[in-house]
């Protein structure tokens, strides 16, 4: 099984508008999502047939409005102890623009800790997203026994100290990770992990692992929105780790092109048809 971890999901409200900075705009499309890393992590893997289970950390009202949002998928609710679930605003026009709340602030750590407890050694757990405290990680990972943890977390060195099984930065967060330096392969070790997927946004993503690397170019595509496309790489690379007969790395990428081609979150037949033709372009 694998568990995924929303500490501060959101609802998001994508617009699509000419924005009139300083006076009235008017949207020309909206819709509601639900939005949250983990979330958009276990809605891809969904789509794959991937079993999981999402942990989600909801308050307010608003989070009644998600919990409705997620009725089909296999969720654990938390109730935040301060803080109403979030709501984003995704502006869409000649750029995309993301305005995202504050969100949960204080958590119910012992309902957290039973959740964590439950979990099974050789189950996987997905911790997913920012948090208002990352302190929060120290009450609730130790108490996971899991072996394979996964971290796709903005603030890498709260990741580290646990030897996760794979940490998803960007560009930007191992950056701020790395402060000075370029990230070679020599730094790998120093991320105390099994793997390191970078995302690279449209030029792709980067595999690094014990004894090298490997970079694997995205394809060329009409990019609709990036939401999502980061959190769908990694759903494509622990649902291809399951398959003998599917590339983890191309087929990130291609999850993560798939999202980026599309409106929302990709659909299976998407991504494996753009899984397809990378397949064939490497031959």
């Amino acid at each position: 099984m694998i568990y995924t971890f929303t500490f501060n999901p959101s609802i998001d409200h994508y617009v699509y508008s000419d924005i009139n900075i300083g006076g009235i705009s008017r949207a020309e499309k909206e819709m509601l999502y639900p939005g949250g890393k983990g979330i958009n992590t276990s809605i891809v893997l969904d789509r794959l047939g991937v079993r999981n289970k999402a942990v989600v950390v909801t308050g307010g009202k608003s989070g009644e409005i998600l919990k409705s949002m997620l009725q089909d998928m296999d969720c654990i609710f938390s109730e935040s102890l301060f803080g109403d679930t979030r709501i984003n605003v995704k502006i869409f026009n000649e750029t995309e623009t993301q305005i995202n709340g504050k969100g949960i602030v204080e958590y119910n750590i012992s309902e957290l800790v039973s959740i964590a407890e439950k979990i099974q050694k050789d189950d996987m757990v997905v911790i997913s997203g920012s948090m208002n405290d990352y302190s929060l990680l120290d009450e609730i990972v130790p108490h996971i026994k899991a072996e394979r943890i996964v971290f796709d977390i903005p603030k890498l060195k709260y990741a580290v100290k646990y030897s996760p099984f794979l940490v998803k930065p960007n560009e930007s967060e191992l950056k701020d990770y790395f402060t000075d330096t370029d990230f070679t392969e020599k730094d790998f070790s120093s991320l105390n992990s099994k793997y390191v997927l970078l995302s690279l946004g449209e030029k792709g993503a980067t595999l690094y692992f014990k004894g090298g690397s490997r970079y694997m170019s995205a394809p060329k595509g009409k990019v609709i929105s990036t939401v999502g496309a980061g959190d769908s790489m990694l759903a494509g690379f622990l649902y291809a780790l399951t398959s003998d007969d599917i590339d983890p790395l191309m087929f990130s990428v291609a999850c993560g092109s798939a999202a980026a081609f599309s409106q929302w979150l990709p659909q299976k037949d998407k991504i494996y048809s753009i899984y397809t033709i990378m397949k064939n372009q490497s031959c």
